[in-house]
């Protein structure tokens, strides 16, 4: 890839001393006769994705329990200006914590015998304990309160809340550790150091599963497909690991079962507003309805990929298949938008696009974002393995590579690309970014092996 690393200088950074978009996109063009329509290749994309998942670790960990904050608290990022993101967002850190439980469950060798086995088994528990804190701390909005100092203060400045879907993602990474340590032999750990804040979590879930929230990107408060999304499921997993307790934990197993009733009642619940955002009409998914207040109170094209997100983050209980016609419809015209809209996509590099939030956005003037890019190569990788696809692994090393493009030569993954330059931009070294990468890889092995095995 000849022209992607010039005397080892990024193309993204090379991009920031011309003065304007169409140059660099002539740029891109001529590229194409030195190599990089080749931008594809196994060899070159297979030697990133290792050099790069050492770094996005690394930046994680660093993102980890920072020196002056306690032990378990998540940064969204080191940023502290333009924008301020030093804080511990309750989704993020979820969101990133899915990393480490992956690592912890993937780990065959005994707790202990192997370094990072261990290392991540540290983390957890960590973020058991500062989530111990928060979880009583007074806030505005009790467990729907979105972000906290990484002392573990709550912050009470204005903001967009609360935001429902948090309690819900906290409580389904808590969980999966549950059945990671249950796994082990350790279910009295499980149960009397990580139940009871499941407990609380899905408490708050099941009593607020059809009130008004904030989305995901804290703008519009009303009804939205990602918090719907995430609640239902996490209510069904808590119902399935209530009954699996069987008298185990301090409850009495009636309570158990009672808590596990009403958790799928609540969840059918979740089911029947979640048909609402599901447009036969129109043929795709419409993230929000029911505008109730916030900075963005209509997206006219009703597409975001806070969509692709709900489906990749609940995996194990899918509301709707990766089959599903109406969700990749929406997925295909979500790609078609953000094609026509960045001037980084219109370019006749052999790679998919970058991939914003949604196509209304103004924030920081409305760019791609690497963890909604990463999130359709997610999706396809998730969507090849019902499939043993090797068509869809195909797919999503498209997007793959278009991360890898604006990725600079150091592995660091901001929020945001300039839609003009491909610049980084916004917050640098998004935890989120790179945990969106690593689990994004993870279900890529996991289907590379799926199509050896298949054949």
């Amino acid at each position: 890839m000849v022209l992607y690393w010039t005397m080892n200088t990024p193309l993204n950074k090379l991009a920031k001393n011309w003065q304007n978009a169409s140059a660099l996109i002539s740029i891109l063009s001529l590229s194409l006769f030195f190599g990089l329509g080749a931008v594809a290749d196994s060899t070159q994309l297979e030697a990133w994705i290792q050099s790069e998942a050492r770094t996005a670790e690394t930046r994680l960990v660093q993102n980890i329990s920072p020196r002056d904050g306690l032990p378990g608290a998540v940064l969204a990022s080191p940023s502290r200006h333009d924008p301020d993101y030093y804080y511990n967002w309750v989704r993020d850190a979820a969101l990133v914590t899915e990393v480490f439980v992956t690592e912890f469950e993937n780990s065959k060798m005994r707790p202990g015998a192997d370094a990072r086995h261990s290392a991540a088994e540290n983390i957890l528990w960590d973020y058991v304990e500062f989530n111990q804190t928060i979880q009583v701390a007074q806030s505005l909005t009790g467990l729907g309160e979105p972000k906290f100092y990484v002392d573990g203060r709550p912050f009470n400045g204005p903001w967009g809340r609360p935001q429902n879907d948090s309690p819900a993602l906290r409580a389904n990474v808590l969980m999966r550790f549950m059945k990671a340590l249950q796994v082990r032999g350790r279910v009295s750990e499980a149960v009397d150091r990580v139940w009871p804040l499941v407990l609380n979590d899905l408490s708050y879930v099941s009593s607020e599963i059809l009130s008004p929230s904030f989305d995901l990107w804290e703008e519009f408060k009303g009804d939205n497909f990602f918090t719907l999304t995430v609640d239902r499921a996490a209510l069904l997993n808590g119902a399935q690991m209530a009954q699996s307790l069987n008298g185990l934990s301090k409850q009495r197993p009636s309570n158990n079962e009672k808590l596990a009733t009403l958790w799928r009642i609540q969840a059918a619940k979740a089911e029947g507003a979640l048909q609402k955002h599901v447009s036969q009409s129109r043929g795709q998914i419409i993230e929000n309805l029911d505008y109730v207040t916030g900075s963005v109170a209509r997206k006219e094209s009703g597409l975001d990929v806070a969509t692709v997100l709900a489906v990749i983050h609940t995996d194990t209980q899918p509301y709707l298949s990766y089959k599903d016609t109406i969700l990749n419809q929406t997925l295909q015209k979500q790609a078609a938008q953000f094609q026509n809209l960045y001037a980084i996509n219109n370019t006749k590099l052999t790679i998919a696009p970058a991939i914003g939030r949604y196509p209304e956005d103004v924030y920081y003037n409305g760019n791609p974002w690497f963890l909604t890019t990463l999130a359709f190569a997610e999706f396809y990788y998730r969507q090849g393995l019902a499939q043993a696809s090797s068509d869809s692994l195909a797919q999503g090393d498209l997007y793959l590579e278009r991360v890898r493009l604006h990725t600079d030569g150091q592995g660091h993954m901001s929020e945001q690309m300039d839609k003009g330059s491909g610049y980084m931009l916004s917050a640098a070294d998004l935890s989120w970014s790179y945990a969106a990468f690593l689990t994004a890889i993870d279900a890529r092995d996991k289907l590379k092996a799926a199509i050896v095995n298949d054949y």
